[in-house]
C-alpha cells in the first residue's frame, strides 16, 4: 500500500527540519517541493483520475498533495521569520509547521487520515488483514524472519561506530552520517511494527554493512593458517549480514508453527497433496467461488473469473466468500448464488481453508474438503477425488420474478 511510505517520508522531512534547526540549511524546502511534484505526477501518470475522488483510503489523494504544498510553502517562507539566526528561533518555527500542515491534511483528506485501509469488515480483519503475515509485526514473524529484522540494529550502530573509530568519515560530513543513522534506526523501528517494511530497513543498512566488511574481511584474509582463514572470511560473510542468523533459525520456524497451529492441521496442509489450479482451465469458462488467496493461481492458470481474491477494495466480496466457507451449507447456498458463481472450488491442503475448517465442525469449509456435497451443488466428474474439490452449483428450483 503506497501510503505505508507516508512514515518514513515524515521521517525524512524531520531529519531535513533537524538540518535547518542545526545549520540554517535550506533542504527541508526544496524536498517538500519536490515531494510535492513527485507525488502528484506519479499520481496521475499511474492512476485514474476516478480514483482521487475520496472513495479509496489506501492511495495518495490530492488532500495529501495539497498539505504538501503548504508545508513547501511555509517552509520557504520560514527563512523571512524574525530572529532565524538562532537556533531557539529556528526550532519554534519548525514547531508551527505542523499547526498549518495538519489541519490542512486533515480537511483534504478526512477519516483517511486515521485510516490508510478504511474501514474494513471484521471478518475481512480476521480471516485476511491479520493473516497477511508480512504486515504483522515483529513478535509475529517466524524466528528466522524476526532476527533478520533484528540483526539490522548492532549492523546499523557498529558500522557508525566503526566509520567514525576509524575516521573515514570527514568532521564536516559526521551530521549528515548522524541524520543517516537516524534515519535507517527510523525505519528499522518501523520494521518491528510493519514486517514489509524491512526492506527499506534493509537497504538503508548497507552502507553499515559496506563499512564493517570493508574493516574485517581484510582482517580474515590476512590470517597466516589456511583454515582459519577460510573460517574466518566465511563468518564475515555469513554473519555480518542477516542471512546467516536467520539460515540457524530455519529449523526453529517449524517447531514455533507447531505450538501455535493444531497438529491435524498442520498435518493436513503440509503432508496433503498440493492442487493443480491449471486443471480448471478444461471447465466450460465461469465464475469460480474458492477462497481468497486461490484467487490469483486461479486467474494466472485459467480462463476463469472469480468471486474474490486478496485486495482490500474487495471486502465486500471478501466478507462473503470467509462467511460463506464457515457458515454451514444452508447458509452458504445463498451466498454462492448471489455472487453469480457457476463453480465453487475447495482445495484441502490449502491454509486458508484449513483456517476455515478450524472455525467449528459440519462448516460448508469441512463438508467440501471431506466430499460431502450439498444438494445444491453437485461434484464435477475429474474431480470427486484428491486434494482439489470442485462443484457445479445446480440451478435453483426457485425463480425470482
Amino acid at each position: 500500500v503506497s501510503l505505508e511510505g507516508l512514515p518514513l517520508v515524515a521521517l525524512l522531512a524531520a531529519l531535513y527540519g533537524g538540518r535547518y534547526w542545526l545549520m540554517r540549511d535550506k533542504s527541508l524546502a526544496w524536498f517538500l517541493a519536490a515531494l510535492t511534484v513527485a507525488t502528484a505526477v506519479l499520481s496521475l501518470a499511474t492512476r485514474p483520475w476516478s480514483e482521487f475522488n475520496g472513495r479509496y483510503c489506501d492511495i495518495v489523494l490530492p488532500g495529501h498533495a495539497t498539505a504538501f504544498a503548504a508545508a513547501a510553502v511555509a517552509t520557504a517562507l520560514l527563512r523571512f521569520a524574525p530572529a532565524q539566526d538562532r537556533r531557539s528561533a529556528r526550532f519554534a518555527g519548525l514547531a508551527v509547521l505542523p499547526l498549518v500542515c495538519l489541519p490542512i491534511a486533515a480537511a483534504g483528506v478526512g477519516e483517511c487520515l486515521v485510516e490508510p485501509y478504511g474501514k474494513l469488515d471484521p471478518l475481512v480483519v480476521k480471516f485476511w488483514f491479520d493473516q497477511v503475515i508480512e504486515g504483522r509485526p515483529v513478535w509475529d514473524q517466524l524466528p528466522s524472519i524476526a532476527v533478520t529484522l533484528l540483526w539490522l540494529l548492532p549492523l546499523i550502530g557498529g558500522g557508525w561506530w566503526l566509520a567514525l573509530r576509524k575516521s573515514w568519515v570527514p568532521r564536516e560530513r559526521r551530521l549528515d552520517l548522524a541524520l543517516l543513522v537516524l534515519f535507517a534506526i527510523g525505519a528499522w523501528l518501523y520494521s518491528l511494527a510493519v514486517m514489509r517494511e524491512g526492506l527499506v530497513a534493509e537497504m538503508l543498512a548497507l552502507p553499515f554493512a559496506g563499512v564493517l566488511l570493508a574493516d574485517l574481511l581484510p582482517r580474515a584474509r590476512a590470517i597466516g593458517a589456511t583454515v582459519p582463514r577460510i573460517a574466518a572470511t566465511l563468518g564475515v560473510l555469513f554473519f555480518v549480514p542477516p542471512a546467516g542468523a536467520s539460515v540457524l533459525l530455519k529449523h526453529v520456524d517449524a517447531a514455533s508453527v507447531a505450538a501455535v497451529v493444531p497438529a491435524a492441521t498442520l498435518a493436513q496442509v503440509n503432508e496433503g497433496e498440493k492442487c493443480d489450479y491449471s486443471r480448471l482451465a478444461a471447465l466450460p469458462k465461469g465464475v469460480l467461488f474458492a477462497t481468497i488467496d486461490r484467487g490469483p493461481a486461479i486467474l494466472w492458470q485459467t480462463p476463469h473469473s472469480i468471486v474474490a481474491g486478496g485486495y482490500q477494495r474487495d471486502q465486500a466480496a471478501m466478507a462473503a466468500v470467509i462467511r460463506a466457507f464457515i457458515s454451514d451449507p444452508a447458509a452458504a447456498e445463498p451466498i454462492v448464488r448471489a455472487s453469480g458463481a457457476n463453480y465453487v472450488v475447495a482445495c484441502s491442503s490449502e491454509k486458508d481453508l484449513a483456517m476455515f475448517r478450524q472455525v467449528r465442525a459440519g462448516n460448508f469449509a469441512n463438508v467440501l474438503a471431506e466430499g460431502r456435497s450439498p444438494a445444491w451443488l453437485a461434484p464435477v466428474p475429474g474431480f470427486a477425488s484428491g486434494p482439489l474439490r470442485v462443484y457445479r452449483v445446480r440451478q435453483s428450483a426457485f425463480t425470482i420474478p
